[in-house]
């Protein structure tokens, strides 16, 4: 009896890419005997190879075997290497023969496998250019090189950068896209594609968490800017609110400038804190800074006016202090209280209580209207003296004390020079703009209520 010849394989090599069932070549079998024979597939040890990539399938219509891929998994370039072993065994009742054969494995380009990224979170509205992932990739084949690239680029509110390292890293394009506030999941998906040397590429979608972040207010608003001169400490101006993109946000208010201790914020309402400083007639607005600062720390300020209203008739009481109190055009009442007080009194019918301290009484109106008579219901010839505004009496001439000859007691002027007369028993304080000539009538100016002893000295012109 005669073995069997050895087999016969028409190909040396295979290429990686092979898919299962996929026909690498095809085996021939013979024996001089013409006896039946048994083709296998075997190990080292000549036993069945169980592990080996490859199956037998014998072929009727062409009396041969089909060599075909079974594992593709081992006929990969990258793990198995440039060849491939191959041992076949041919045997017939009594006689066997084996042949070994080494197929050339053959390196197809594969396209990437896989993509990674370093982090999968984004911070809300984070500005262009914020740094958010490096890109990693897994290629098949060995040494090559990927680049990467985003699907949909232009819609994105993403973009991939490359580094000065080299490194391809996903960023910020518009971070007005990524909201989390408006986002159902607070998720936003970027797909990535990688690219080969080949052009052979893969994509890969991954869902970033959009981190709320906390905004600084936009805005302040004040729902009220006008308050009523002299009005009460602690009378509420207007509510405060704030504007801030993160709904529910909680708000402390500070003021940065509160118009020279005239105003304060009580949570989040505008007070009055001084009020006897709020007065129409020496000014009109008042400028105030507002801070907003909320829960995380984030700020914003604005300014405001706040308009101040005329009292048609005032009734104002200074405080300990030395405070300067200006009437209007009504009848007024002005108390200075302590302290060395200014009183300024305007047209209408005022009554002025100077109090404790040295005080001034200033006047600058000598109309000679009957209306436009003032009440002084204390005034102190020790400590407190009178104002005359040069420009409204402007028969006194020079600034600073006024003279003896200008000064009267009496009913009526008795030289032309005698300008300012004091009838101490009534009380009647005139201007007499021309003295003793007549040719205009004094002005009753005011009524001094305790008749105190006035002198020139007490006066000064201004």
């Amino acid at each position: 009896m005669t073995a069997p010849n050895l087999p016969v394989l028409d190909t040396n090599y295979i290429v990686e890419t092979a898919s299962v069932g996929d026909v690498i070549g095809r085996i021939s079998v013979s024996d001089p005997d013409g006896d039946a024979l048994s083709v296998s597939i075997v190990d080292a040890f000549g036993d069945t190879d169980l592990a080996s990539p490859f199956d037998l399938v014998f072929d009727p219509a062409a009396n041969n075997y089909k060599l075909v891929v079974r594992d593709p998994s081992k006929i990969n370039f990258e793990t198995v290497g440039p060849t491939i072993s191959l041992r076949i065994k041919v045997a017939d009742a009594t006689q066997a023969v084996i042949k070994d054969f080494a197929l050339t494995l053959v390196d197809v380009n594969e396209a990437p496998a896989d993509i990674t990224i370093s982090s999968r979170s984004v911070e809300e509205h984070a500005a262009a250019g914020t740094w958010i992932a490096d890109i990693g990739g897994i290629d098949p084949d060995a040494g090559d090189v990927l680049s990467y690239s985003l699907k949909d680029a232009a819609t994105s509110p993403f973009e991939i950068v490359r580094n000065e390292a080299g490194i391809y890293q996903l960023r910020v394009k518009d971070g007005s896209l990524i909201d989390y506030a408006s986002d159902p999941d607070k998720k936003i998906d970027v797909t990535i594609v990688a690219h080969d040397r080949f052009g052979l590429t893969t994509e890969k979608t991954f869902m970033l968490d959009i981190l709320d972040v906390n905004h600084a207010p936009t805005d302040i608003l004040l729902d009220n800017s006008t308050i009523l001169e002299h009005a009460l400490e602690g009378q509420a101006v207007g509510r405060l609110t704030a504007i801030d993109p993160d709904a529910g946000d909680i708000f402390t208010y500070t003021l940065l400038d509160d118009a020279g201790g005239r105003f304060k914020i009580v949570n989040n309402i505008l007070r009055v804190a001084d009020g006897l400083r709020i007065d129409f007639e020496q000014q009109r607005t008042h400028n105030i800074k507002v801070l907003v600062t909320d829960s995380e720390g984030g700020t914003f300020e604005k300014t405001f006016t706040i308009s101040v209203r005329n009292a048609a008739n005032e009734i104002v009481y200074g405080s300990s202090g030395d405070d300067l109190i200006v009437s209007g055009g009504g009848d007024d009442f002005l108390s200075g209280g302590d302290g060395n007080d200014t009183l300024i009194s305007g047209r209408g019918y005022d009554e002025l209580i100077g109090g404790d301290g040295n005080d001034v009484f200033v006047f600058n109106d000598a109309t000679g209207e009957v209306s436009n008579t003032d009440l002084i219901m204390d005034f102190d010839t020790d400590h407190d003296v009178f104002h005359l505004v040069q420009e409204d009496f402007y028969a006194l001439e020079g600034y600073g004390p006024l003279s003896e000859q200008a000064f009267h007691l009496g009913t009526s002027a008795q030289t032309e020079s005698h300008h300012i007369i004091y009838d101490r028993s009534s009380g009647e304080l005139y201007y007499d703009v021309d003295g003793s000539r007549e040719d205009y009538a004094p002005v009753l100016i005011a009524i001094i209520d305790n008749h105190a002893d006035l002198r020139a000295s007490n006066f000064f012109v201004v």
